[in-house]
């Protein structure tokens, strides 16, 4: 269990019985015969830690940040209330303090509530003291003051315990830790866990050196954790903002996910969002999100539906996206509230919507605003129309995330300054977005000159995604060109997303190992442990036979009716439209046109003469492929998303055309940005929208997945 990230955690916290404790009463006016049962409440505890006392713990950045955006997204789209999100950060966040939370929560919940833990910060390990570990070592989480004088951490015992008390059957655990890491190269990018605590006498003290014997009963409680044992829990900046990569990859998917979508489909939509986010970091290997529970839990959704959602039960049916509120701020402005919860980054685009909007309908927003200026934690924008008239408590969603930068930090490390700084200017020459960072500043790539050879790893620094000899300066630039501008060309491209689409995506590499499932030795039930390999493949040789390692097939399945666009970055930062294409069959989806809710394979088989009329064979050069799967609600918006790609095909490489293909992904940013949004006159107080069901057309969304290509 120990060789599990946290799994051990459920020991008696998941799937345990629950100790139901009788209710009590006051004697004064009570009438004879049953209580009747309160309502269900939607309950968090929320805990973040960047912060901590002692000077051996290193400090992390984006914790704080998991707490507000998984904060922002629970109290606006799933429905509780603020007074019933508790948030526990830094300084507050002591051994004491968390236990304390912990006990109060206890003692205000009832059996009909459902709560949401969630804990961002460092995890570690000690040595288990009562042999119910099979490594020996029970997990650890690391508070505030952890490793100061006598202050132990929080073991899984000590949560298993606290736990086992809650009437409730419906809690959901969140851990963004880990026990298992090495230091990463990167200062920015870090890893959520430290060295195991080896004060056993501290430990000793708390425990009788057993644990108190309690059956197991099924479908209680679920975990979801950030890493598979041997992995690391990373901590760094995801598109300008730091946060714990699980941490954000749930809550993106969280937020666009409809409200009651089952915990499977959560775990898939993690995974595609890690998918998106891997080449930022020149990963080859994202860490595996884990989930546990019984599998009837699977099926249901992660937070169940209250008997009474109204705001007498502290509850209600929230809304179909995240929200902030928008308030007017002078002629043509508008000040969004919290508005950094939601990264609301200066030239983002946000819709405002009246009070009380729940369904936000791209065809009846009153506003557009763009954000012009950051105000601590608000955001100032500029709203178009400038004479639309905006109320106090008015809801904006984002419509577009501002588009990142086109720099590219890479830092150096060289013994040898002369070569270095030879491959440095060649570099800045052929891609003008370089920019040379130091070791306290982030780095999408670190390159290491040894005395006869180059080595290229991506933001983490630890194993390399490339390595060559090194002949000379110029040729060493050109082959560090072809990384580089891979990973400018596949950031872009996965940065055109749309958070407020209704479409869903699910892509898979066929024939690759699926998500792996097992069943426990426990009575817990079952363990899913979400499968991030990179899909590898090898080129093909001439006649021989086609297979799933040397010819790409892939799975895909939408949520509607739908136009598909598929897109290729090779290895070199090659843009190339892999389907529609000129070679399919005039009856292989015309158009690019499929049906919802069937999954269908492209090509159909591996096979010649298949229905597809093409096959995708792997050919040289070696390397990783970032795949990107559009699909569009109309042909219109289908044919725009091709032409851009067709024409980033049609540009060199050369440092040039730099400039031009970030313009083209803009321009696609922007026009994609605006399809379907229909604004609409303000209205009398008095007077109430009629519904508008959302018709309009040009909504779009898409999934990536990444893979590898050996030679």
């Amino acid at each position: 269990m120990g060789k599990r990230c946290w799994i051990s955690f459920l020991l008696l916290a998941f799937f345990a019985s629950i100790a139901f404790r009788i209710p009590s009463y006051s004697c004064a006016n009570q009438s004879p015969g049953p209580a009747k049962a309160s309502p269900g409440v939607r309950r968090a505890l929320l805990i973040g830690i960047n912060d901590y006392r002692s000077s051996l713990i290193p400090d992390l950045r984006g914790a704080i940040n998991d707490i507000e955006f998984i904060s922002q997204m629970l109290s606006t789209k799933y429905g509780f209330l603020d007074k019933n999100i508790r948030k526990i950060i830094d300084k507050d966040a002591t051994r004491q303090g968390i236990l304390s939370a912990l006990d109060k929560l206890e003692k205000e919940s009832g059996p009909e509530d459902v709560i949401y833990l969630h804990y961002s910060g460092h995890g570690s390990q000690v040595e288990d003291l009562n042999n119910d570990e099979s490594d020996h070592l029970d997990e650890t989480i690391v508070p505030h003051d952890g490793r100061t004088d006598d202050i132990a951490d929080i073991t899984d015992d000590e949560l298993g315990t606290i736990l086992t008390r809650f009437q409730s059957p419906n809690i959901i655990v969140l851990l963004d830790s880990c026990h298992a890491g090495t230091a990463t190269r990167s200062i920015a990018l870090s890893t959520r866990s430290i060295p195991k605590d080896t004060r056993l006498d501290l430990y000793r003290k708390m425990s009788a050196g057993t644990r108190a014997v309690v059956p197991l009963i099924a479908e209680r409680h679920l975990l979801m954790s950030g890493a598979a044992a041997n992995q690391r829990a990373l901590d760094g900046p995801i598109e300008g903002r730091s946060h714990g990569f699980f941490s954000y990859a749930f809550g993106k998917t969280l937020s666009a996910a409809p409200p009651q979508t089952p915990v499977k489909e959560i775990l898939r939509g993690v995974e595609s969002e890690l998918e998106r986010i891997r080449a930022q970091f020149g990963n080859l290997d994202m860490p595996e999100p884990q989930l546990e529970a019984q599998e009837s839990r699977f099926d249901k959704s992660l937070f169940p539906v209250l008997q009474e959602q109204s705001d007498v039960s502290g509850s209600d049916d929230g809304a179909r996206l995240p929200w902030l509120l928008a308030e007017p701020a002078g002629e043509g402005k508008a000040l969004l509230k919290n508005a950094l919860s939601l990264d609301a980054r200066e030239n983002s685009t946000w819709l405002i919507y009246p009070p009380g909007e729940k369904e936000f309908a791209g065809s009846s927003a009153i506003a557009v605003a763009r954000v012009i200026e950051l105000k601590d934690a608000d955001a100032l924008a500029d709203r178009q129309p400038e004479n639309s008239r905006i109320s106090p408590n008015s809801r904006a969603i984002v419509l577009t995330p501002a588009f990142p930068s086109i720099s590219l930090p890479v830092r150096f490390i060289s013994d040898s300054s002369e070569i270095s700084n030879a491959v440095q200017v060649s570099l800045q020459k052929l891609i003008a977005p370089l920019k040379v960072v130091g070791s306290e500043e982030f780095a999408r790539f670190i390159i290491i000159f040894e005395e006869k050879s180059c080595k290229v790893f991506g933001s983490e620094g630890l194993a390399p995604i490339d390595q060559f000899e090194l002949a000379d300066a110029v040729d060493a630039a050109h082959r560090l060109t072809r990384i580089l501008a891979r990973s400018i060309t596949a950031s872009e491209l996965l940065a055109l997303v749309n958070p407020s689409s209704k479409i869903k995506v699910d892509l898979k590499v066929a024939g690759q190992t699926d998500r792996k499932t097992e069943k426990l030795k426990s009575q817990r039930g079952v363990q899913v442990t979400s499968n991030l390999e990179t899909p590898r493949f090898h080129v093909r040789k001439e006649e021989e036979p086609r297979s799933n390692r040397n010819s790409l097939q892939l799975k895909v399945l939408v949520s509607q009716d739908a136009y598909i666009t598929i897109v290729d970055v090779d290895q070199e930062g090659g843009v190339n439209l892999l389907f529609p294409n000129e070679h399919q069959k005039e009856d292989f989806y015309p158009q690019g046109f499929v049906p919802k809710d069937e999954q269908f394979m492209i090509p159909d088989s591996l096979e010649s003469g298949n229905k597809a009329g093409f096959n995708w064979d792997i050919s040289p050069p070696g390397g990783i492929d970032t795949i990107r799967v559009f699909a569009s609600s109309d042909l219109e918006t289908a044919e725009a998303i091709r032409k851009h790609v067709k024409d980033l095909a049609s540009q060199s490489s050369s440092s040039s055309s730099e400039a031009a293909r970030f313009v083209s992904f803009s321009k696609l940013h922007r026009d994609l940005s605006t399809r379907g949004i229909r604004l609409v006159r303000n209205l009398p107080e008095n007077q109430k929208a009629k519904p508008n069901p959302d018709t309009a057309k040009g909504d779009w969304n898409a999934a990536s997945i990444t893979v590898l290509v050996q030679n």
